[in-house]
């Protein structure tokens, strides 16, 4: 069975499709067959804008990238609560054969998780609920802020608490903030919450997905991310 990172946050709009579309960047450079899964997208009219950033960012790889979705929902809401609006059943099996599709044609699979690990799918049914389900191995994504610690040990302490093991964190620079604030908060993570720091987003004051405008160093991503930390994570690639 293919090695699967499921990208995991604070919540909406952390940058878990940024870092899911880095993370493919970096082991499709060292060779690996990628797949990328979008599971739930909400707030979105029309195709995947998840998977229309992935494929941008790895333009010029796409040969050994496969990219799939299974919900695409308009509310711009928590999952439960636009399944209900748009009057859609969520169904696991429907995740279930597009992760058993991508799984069989790939060395690592990506997951583009869904919020933070209590999110709701459905009123009875959370994102680390769906993590155990398909033993997914997941990395949080934690905008780098005051709040960033306590981020961390609430989204670390609830996997525990389910018997999953977080595989390390992400900081995303979403603006500009106290240098020593945001050195301390990767010293703490590493040493207090005893994570492993497995990149930085510099801050961009001009990213737009939409525009193209998308910084040079996210078409580089050993330049940010820790290349050897998360080719340990992803496993060992398939015999050619």
């Amino acid at each position: 069975m293919t090695k699967s990172i499921y990208v995991s946050g604070t919540g909406f709009r952390c940058g878990k499709t940024l870092i899911s579309a880095l993370i493919s960047r970096l082991l499709l450079q060292n060779n690996y067959k990628v797949g990328y899964l979008s599971v739930i997208e909400t707030g979105v009219h029309g195709r995947s804008s998840a998977i229309e950033l992935v494929k941008w960012i790895n333009r010029g790889q796409v040969a050994n990238l496969e990219t799939n979705s299974t919900y695409i929902l308009r509310k711009n809401c928590s999952p439960h609560l636009a399944f209900e609006v748009e009057n859609i059943q969520f169904d696991l099996e429907t995740i279930r054969k597009k992760f058993n599709f991508l799984d069989a044609k790939t060395d690592v699979l990506v997951v583009d998780g869904v919020g933070g690990s209590l999110t709701p799918i459905t009123r009875f049914y959370t994102a680390a609920d769906l993590i155990s389900d398909f033993n997914l191995t997941p990395v949080l994504v934690i905008p780098n802020d005051v709040e960033s610690i306590h981020r961390s040990a609430v989204e670390v302490e609830a996997f525990f608490a389910r018997g999953i093991e977080v595989a390390g964190v992400f900081l995303n620079n979403l603006r500009i903030g106290d240098p020593v604030i945001l050195e301390d908060n990767k010293k703490t993570i590493r040493e207090t919450l005893q994570m492993d720091l497995l990149g930085e987003i510099p801050y961009q004051r001009d990213f737009q997905i939409k525009g193209r405008r998308i910084p040079e160093p996210f078409f580089k991503p050993e330049t940010i991310l820790a290349e050897n930390k998360i080719k340990l994570i992803a496993g060992k690639k398939a015999s050619p």
